[in-house]
């Protein structure tokens, strides 16, 4: 039987990852018609690998859409122009270009707006004794800090977070519906930036489309990841109160914990890539045109990268993970969604006394669509 025959155990390092590493670390799902590496150093030289494309989008609506390829005009117009869907020199370009915005000193100078978001929001539940972490939380932080970042007026925030919440299901639900109000969300916000954006920076270097299509994938992707990594961050301090004691004692372990988090339970546990030609690995040959998964989950869970891997430890070091990937394709706002962690775990744990998981309420993990991990739901409670 595959052990990778259910959904739910994409995401189990411990157990089905596990087994693979050990048999079959280089592993053909008949059943997802996909190759999974789930080795660290396989996965690692395959982010750097030019033979496996990140170029994606056409080739899964081809496969997963093929039925609604009409529904999804503008939504593949859109990505496939993003640096995310390139390769190559065009990826180098893109990246050189929008990649401006995304220095270490940019992003310091933007702390007092993430401590500011973070504080509005906790101060709308701080007498209530409980919260619920992600809708009164993470799922509203980082568009907060996204939409102030590209200086979208208040007044416009609400819609324009419906957009995103929108556009970032794409190719987690496949039925008509979401797939509509996806590449609904892509038009509408082109359409909205091109009037608020472009006429703030008349001379940008790259094209109109690749523009738009840049903002939109750091509004969508970096919302879900960072607000899916802060919920699970906060979720295994809870469950590990010898580590979140430890951060207590030692504040100048928060970095590490950071990292950690990052490092054991990865928002993006799986990312996909395109063979563009045949690649022997592990003994076997990856057929051009076939689909690859780069199980970072399991490759950040190999005990020959890391001592002890199962084990949640903020001391860690090194830390070597791989989840903002390596090589060319190293996710650009890694620095943004670093500060965006170690803040919010920060001012949780510290200004809710108290907080542990409610047990009054039961929480509702997600994986949506073997693509991103985290909670729909986290019900929290603390000293009011």
């Amino acid at each position: 039987m595959d052990p990778l025959s259910s959904l739910a155990s994409l995401f189990d390092a411990s157990r089905a990852h596990a087994r693979l590493r050990q048999t079959d670390p280089v592993h053909w799902s008949e059943q997802l018609q996909c190759w999974f590496l789930t080795r660290y150093e396989d996965v690692a030289h395959a982010f750097r690998d030019p033979r496996l494309s990140s170029a994606r989008s056409e080739l899964f609506i081809a496969r997963y859409l093929a039925d609604k390829a009409s529904l999804t005009r503008d939504y593949l117009r859109l990505s496939k122009r993003s640096m995310l869907m390139t390769d190559g020199a065009d990826h180098a370009r893109l990246r050189k270009e929008y990649g401006t915005g995304f220095t270490h000193a940019f992003v310091k100078s933007w702390r007092p707006v993430v401590a500011r978001v973070m504080d509005e929001l906790l101060a709308a539940v701080r007498d209530q004794g409980r919260m619920e972490l992600v809708s009164d939380f993470s799922a509203p932080l980082v568009p907060l800090i996204l939409m102030e970042l590209f200086d979208i007026p208040t007044k416009d925030r609400k819609r324009f977070r419906t957009w995103i919440d929108a556009a970032g299901k794409f190719g987690n639900v496949l039925e008509a519906g979401p797939v509509r109000r996806a590449n609904d969300s892509m038009r509408r916000m082109e359409k909205y930036l091109l009037r608020h954006l472009l006429r703030n920076e008349p001379e940008e270097r790259m094209d109109v489309t690749e523009l738009i299509s840049n903002v939109i994938l750091t509004l969508t992707a970096g919302y879900v990841a960072t607000s899916d990594q802060l919920s699970t961050g906060v979720y295994n301090l809870l469950i590990h109160p010898n580590q979140r004691l430890l951060l207590r004692e030692r504040p100048e372990l928060l970095t590490g914990a950071v990292e950690e988090v990052l490092r054991y339970t990865p928002s993006a546990p799986l990312i996909y890539r395109i063979a563009l030609d045949d690649i022997p690995m592990g003994g076997k040959v990856l057929r051009s045109g076939q689909w690859v998964c780069l199980a970072v989950a399991a490759a950040n869970r190999d005990p020959t990268a890391f001592h002890e891997p199962d084990c949640f430890d903020i001391t860690r070091k090194p830390n070597r993970h791989l989840s903002f990937a390596s090589g060319p394709h190293t996710c650009l706002g890694a620095a943004l969604a670093r500060q965006v962690l170690a803040r919010g775990l920060e001012v949780l744990f510290h200004s809710q006394p108290g907080l542990r998981l409610d047990p009054e309420r039961s929480r509702q993990p997600k994986f949506n669509g073997g693509i991103f991990y985290g909670f729909h739901s986290l019900p929290l409670v603390f000293s009011s």
